[in-house]
């Protein structure tokens, strides 16, 4: 009888926790922004003639503030699960030499680019919501050297996953994210990438 007497409230107190943890309202249609605070990229860079040159390599690039994002999505709430797509636009901001090769260099541009993605989540906490991400991205990258450049949009698949949380008295939800993007294989003008970007955002959306 003693242990029911300890375990009783135990059991009411936790199941307090979860009714209120499942009543996080994170449901209906959304909007805001967000910035990449760090960003980086990778890839395989193939080029002929690269000023008398032949290069085979593998560079990588990273930079604060690498990105800024506009966001627009809608999700549904079933108790603690919650499921939503969204739409984002983002301007590419990182911008670094990758390669120095006969005394020329090699400059890596990201430039705008869009996502459309899904969104699984669970609550895990009155305000908070634990989440992961799937989709699909396109980016424009730029590589520019002395006397030349080229630009390519690259489109590939991007996963990730972050916290969400709910400020009290305010349909504001802030996030943060981390994601990575593989990207295929494309080309032009002489010179061939694969590459990949990963980032860590700090997001903000209005729920309507």
């Amino acid at each position: 009888m003693k242990t029911i007497k300890y375990i009783a409230p135990a059991f009411v107190s936790a199941l307090a926790f979860t009714s209120a943890a499942q009543a996080a309202d994170f449901e209906g249609p959304y909007a805001g922004g967000g910035l990449g605070i760090f960003g980086s990229a990778t890839a395989e860079f193939q080029a002929e003639n690269f000023n008398g040159q032949d290069i085979d390599a593998t560079f990588g690039a990273e930079d604060l503030l690498n990105k800024a994002d506009l966001i627009a999505g809608y999700g549904q709430q079933n108790d603690g699960l919650y499921l939503g797509a969204e739409a984002s636009y983002s301007i590419g901001m990182l911008d670094e030499e990758i390669i120095k090769a006969g005394g020329y260099g090699v400059d890596l541009e990201t430039n705008s680019g869009y996502t459309l993605a899904g969104r699984l989540g669970y609550i895990v906490a009155p305000t908070t919501m634990a989440y992961v991400k799937l989709g699909y991205q396109q980016r424009e990258f730029e590589l520019s050297w002395d006397g030349g450049s080229g630009e390519e949009d690259f489109h590939g698949y991007v996963i990730g996953g972050g916290m969400a949380y709910q400020l009290a008295g305010a349909p504001v939800t802030l996030r943060a994210e981390a994601t990575r993007t593989d990207y295929g294989d494309e080309g032009g003008d002489g010179f061939d990438v694969e590459p990949t970007e990963t980032s860590v955002d700090l997001q903000a959306v209005y729920r309507f």
